[in-house]
């Protein structure tokens, strides 16, 4: 797995929280030209959460990546505020999804011809998966995780991972 962003530098994930790439040692965090350099191929799974201040303008070059890199295979993952990127990315096209209520007359306008469903916590139209907010994007992640088949190196496997989850509002 691999956290990739335009550049590598600190990331703002809410008012005061910020993710240091220099702190997560353990964890591959790469600009998207190191990852496109080492791996040369479309990811499995591309997760897109909010963008603290996003704009279609600011923001192309996250936009112009993950239209490059969803492949025939890639599962493309919005999570809460992230549907707007997804809506903007063209990607939802004829898809089923869902998003924050407070966010459905910008996906709706930006993405017009994906079919968005209003109170889901989460809708899996196949390669396209969305939720409605960070908890249920919880849920929606797990539901995918079911798919992902686990080795010592994470690719590939003879048995699929077994998730049970048990929530009560």
């Amino acid at each position: 797995m691999y956290t990739v962003a335009p550049e590598r530098a600190a990331i703002p994930l809410a008012p005061g929280a910020v993710m240091d790439p220099a702190a997560w040692t353990s964890c591959r965090i790469s600009r998207f030209a190191d990852y496109d350099a080492a791996i040369g191929r479309s990811p499995d799974h591309i997760v897109v959460p909010n963008v603290p201040g996003y704009t279609p303008e600011r923001d192309a070059v996250i936009l112009d990546w993950i239209r490059g890199h969803t492949g025939p295979t890639t599962t493309l993952l919005g999570i809460c505020d992230g549907t707007m990127i997804v809506a903007d990315t063209g990607l939802a096209t004829g898809h089923f999804a869902t998003s924050n209520p407070a966010d459905f007359d910008y996906v709706e306008t930006h993405a017009p011809s994906a079919t968005w469903l209003p109170d889901l916590r989460y809708v899996d139209d196949g390669s396209i998966v969305t939720s409605s907010a960070v908890a249920s994007g919880i849920d929606a992640t797990l539901l995918r995780s079911r798919s992902i088949r686990r080795t010592r190196h994470g690719v590939g496997c003879r048995k699929p991972a077994r998730i049970h989850a048990y929530w009560r509002p």
